[in-house]
């Protein structure tokens, strides 16, 4: 008897052996016209004599009997994958996986000409082909790259011709890439010439010349012709362009009163208007003259003044913004006005 209870001792035994099996197989997903890699990966105490695949997921693991399987799929797509493994006690263990086949994404871009030391727009036009694209990788062909951006812009220093490479890649690790020449444009130089002074009595003119590399010109009044004449006071500017690259600059015409006293200098050193003038100070020779400062002081004097005060106190400049005047000239007519500095 006790012959019998261990022959059953030593199958139940065996059984339980037999039963650590597992099957399973690796693989990564791949791109379409890449090869899938499956390797079997299935362990078990009983030696395994016969593997079979399925690839086509109809129950019948008779596709393949290698541990490596190298298969090139003819679409992209979702495959059911399964794999059969038999012992030498005839024990069979099987699994089905999800392999994907995914399609390359089609990299794109558009981007206009730009300018230099200005932003340039790149407008993403890539394309997932069924997946989900997950990163792009800008090369801006300057020495910079962007991995963070999907429609970067980006400043360019110098102008020139740059190729702008783009990688789009999918979730999967799927790439392409696309490669442009975008060129980058130098802003065009614009400055003034005055034909006049820039502070003047009403009735007098300046004329206003734009000078500079520029095919086009918009002023701030409307017009589009060069030189301008300016008989009003104001803030005025003018764009120019080229190549689509803009440049604006800007400057100030001052209208004095009939009574021909300046009301605003600015010195700083350009030439124009750095001097608060009396005009034609000559004709009313000698002319007193006193300015204070908001609280009383007395910050310049003189009694032939000869248009030759920039807006200093004891040789420093004096900070911007309003003054008092106090003129009396040979015809004894006391005159006060306000003055203002902008620097």
């Amino acid at each position: 008897m006790k012959k019998y209870y261990l022959i059953a001792f030593i199958l139940f035994a065996f059984s339980q052996i037999a039963v650590s099996q597992t099957a399973d197989f690796d693989f990564t997903d791949v791109c379409l016209g890449d090869t899938t890699i499956l390797i079997n990966t299935s362990t078990s105490t009983d030696p395994i004599v016969d593997v079979g695949w399925d690839l086509t997921n109809n129950g019948s693991f008779t596709d393949a009997t290698v541990d490596t399987l190298r298969r090139v799929f003819t679409q992209a797509g979702v495959y059911t994958i399964g794999l059969r493994v038999t012992t030498s006690t005839g024990s069979s263990r099987a699994i089905y996986q999800q392999v994907i086949v995914g399609n390359y994404p089609v990299a794109n871009y558009t981007v206009e000409n730009g300018c230099a030391n200005e932003f340039t727009d790149f407008t993403n036009l890539s394309t997932a082909g069924g997946e989900d694209l997950e990163d792009f990788i800008w090369d801006f062909g300057d020495g910079t790259t962007d991995n963070f951006s999907t429609n970067p812009r980006h400043w360019y220093v110098f102008p020139g011709i740059y190729n702008v490479k783009l990688v789009a890649i999918s979730n999967i690790g799927c790439a392409d890439s696309i490669s442009m020449s975008v060129q980058i444009n130098e802003l065009p130089t614009l400055t003034f010439q005055f034909e006049g002074d820039t502070i003047f009595d009403e009735g007098e003119s300046v004329t206003v010349r734009a000078v500079g590399d520029f095919d086009e010109i918009l002023w701030s009044t409307g017009q589009i012709v060069n030189p301008i004449t300016i008989t009003t006071g104001g803030y005025y500017f003018a764009q120019v362009s080229k190549s689509n690259c803009p440049t604006t600059k800007s400057f100030t015409i001052i209208v004095n009163d009939r009574e021909g006293i300046a009301n605003v200098i600015t010195p700083n050193g350009d030439g124009f208007n750095d001097f608060w003038k009396i005009f034609h100070v000559e004709k009313h020779a000698p002319c007193q003259v006193e300015i204070y400062n908001r609280q009383g002081l007395k910050v310049y004097s003189s009694s032939n003044y000869a248009n030759n005060w920039n807006g200093t106190y004891n040789g420093k400049p004096l900070p911007e913004g309003s003054y008092i005047y106090i003129v009396i000239c040979n015809d004894n007519r006391i005159q006060k006005g306000t003055l203002n500095i902008i620097r």
